[in-house]
């Protein structure tokens, strides 16, 4: 892995170098001096010329490591890695994922929470196939279920949603989904 590395030893000369080039991934102090916390994370992250923006600090509490996710970071490395993890949490980040040590893996971050997760997994199984366009005979028949068992998900669910029918608990989830 061929890398170019540029340092800035403040936020402000972060936002200078930013100026100045394109970067693949910016390795992100928390902690940098003049920084203003989440929302000189926040302008970085926005920057044209940082594709992807990764927190590298000795010391974020989770709290602030989950609200930077939500803003767009792409993990967290904290300081104390060993060089060799270090390099695989890069090229794992510049795979596209999202890179987190194992004492920081939340559901909540993995994810974001869906309408669907008041709903029990048959339920959600079969909102999730019916906002596809299925019938409950061919709900019921992926399910390996009856179609009067699929009836009695899609009303339970429908009643946890607050919807009347399967077109508004469709149109829900399809919005849930941002379509």
């Amino acid at each position: 892995m061929q890398a170019n590395v540029v340092e800035a030893d403040s936020y402000g000369s972060a936002i200078t170098c930013l100026e100045a080039q394109i970067f693949d991934l910016v390795l992100l102090d928390y902690n940098m001096p003049d920084s203003l916390g989440l929302a000189s994370v926040s302008k970085i992250v926005e920057h044209p010329s940082a594709k992807m923006v990764a927190l590298l600090s000795g010391t974020s509490p989770k709290e602030v490591v989950h609200e930077t996710i939500a803003l767009g970071v792409k993990g967290y490395l904290p300081k104390s890695m060993t060089p060799k993890s270090l390099l695989s949490a890069i090229k794992f980040i510049l795979d596209g994922e999202v890179f987190l040590p194992a004492t920081f893996h939340d559901e909540r971050i993995s994810r974001k929470p869906s309408v669907l997760d008041c709903l029990t997994k048959r339920e959600a199984e079969a909102v999730r196939r019916l906002s596809n366009g299925q019938t409950n005979r061919e709900i019921a028949a992926d399910l390996n279920l009856s179609e009067v068992t699929v009836k009695m998900h899609m009303r339970s669910a429908y009643a946890k949603l607050g919807v009347k029918n399967r077109t508004q608990a469709a149109l829900l989830l399809r919005q849930d989904a941002g379509l």
